[in-house]
């Protein structure tokens, strides 16, 4: 016969549970936690160059946060195209790429563009309405740019029981 119901016990009381606490909308210092590789976007249109970062910061409520970051890849019908301000696609999508690699302490020299996994550098962290949950959570704005670390801030080593592949994160 099967049982009719279930209990657990908590180690404290249920009232006691923390309530989430959002980052604040800012720039954090955030560290590779993969290296870029590229993807298909989600329209299957283009690609991306998508990767993971953690922020670090002194405050341990707000260090460690994992974040996904999608960068478009340029694509050969970009270079008709024009943005609202009359920027050429093509160009901007060259020069965030170029962007990130330099904040991340990457190269972009010539034609080549490179970053490495374990680099540090600065993300615009938001908040915005999770489409899924349909609650406020924290998302890495891209379209702000990125920004080097501050002087003086070296980046942790990372180990690999660091980078937790998103399907075997336990929630």
């Amino acid at each position: 016969m099967e049982e009719e119901y279930a209990s657990l016990s908590f180690d404290s009381e249920v009232d006691e549970i923390e309530a989430a606490v959002l980052l604040p909308e800012d720039w954090y210092i955030t560290q590779l936690l993969t290296a870029p590789k590229e993807e298909i976007n989600k329209k299957k249109t283009g690609k991306n160059w998508v990767f993971d970062v953690r922020t670090l910061n002194d405050d341990p409520v707000y260090s460690g946060r994992r974040f996904r970051v999608w960068l478009p890849l340029p694509m050969e019908a970009d270079k008709k195209l024009y943005d609202s301000q009359g920027n050429n696609i093509y160009d901007a999508k060259k020069q965030s790429l170029a962007s990130f690699c330099k904040a991340f302490e990457g190269q972009a020299v010539g034609k080549e563009v490179s970053v490495s996994r374990g680099s540090i550098g600065q993300i615009y962290i938001i908040q915005g309405i999770n489409p899924s949950t349909h609650k406020l959570s924290n998302n890495a704005n891209a379209f702000m740019g990125f920004k080097p670390a501050p002087a003086g801030v070296i980046a942790p080593q990372l180990e690999e029981a660091q980078v937790i592949p998103d399907d075997e994160i336990p929630f």
